[in-house]
């Protein structure tokens, strides 16, 4: 609960908001039914990177130095190595889609019509975050094509 609090206390400063709203939605995320029911679980471990990502997403766009690649593989590899593959799935699709508004919203304000350094930035963070993943998928893989042979088919 600690994390995921903090977190969302630092996307919330990074997007504009003030300390008392990132301090109240910290509260409100790291308490809220979903974290708090499957807490302990795989699911909420998968889950509490949600913020995390959107901060990473986020610094990203504004600066593009090895630190915020980094952050970003970090912060996208961790809920695939939390052992839940559908919320992982879904925190994932929700970067991205984050990435991609931010990406839209940027064309606007800038007048630019391809900003392709944040696209060429965010392709990287995610051959990093399958690289780091890897050594939780590669052998999920292998074992989950096992399971047929186990089972008699």
């Amino acid at each position: 609960m600690f994390l995921s609090a903090v977190f969302m206390a630092l996307f919330v400063r990074s997007i504009g908001g003030s300390r008392t709203g990132a301090i109240f939605s910290a509260i409100v995320f790291a308490s809220c039914g979903f974290m708090t029911a499957w807490q302990g679980t795989p699911m909420s471990d998968a889950a509490l990177w949600l913020p995390l990502i959107c901060y990473a997403v986020q610094r990203l766009h504004r600066d593009r130095s090895t630190i915020s690649l980094a952050l970003a593989a970090f912060s996208f590899a961790m809920p695939v190595l939390a052992g839940h593959p559908e919320t992982a799935f879904h925190v994932t699709l929700t970067g991205t889609a984050w990435a991609i508004v931010i990406w839209a919203s940027s064309i606007n304000l800038r007048g630019r019509s391809f900003d392709t350094g944040f696209l060429v930035s965010f392709t990287l963070v995610g051959l990093l975050a399958l690289g780091v993943a890897s050594i939780q998928m590669i052998p999920t893989v292998e074992w989950v094509g096992q399971m047929g042979d186990t089972l008699g088919a």
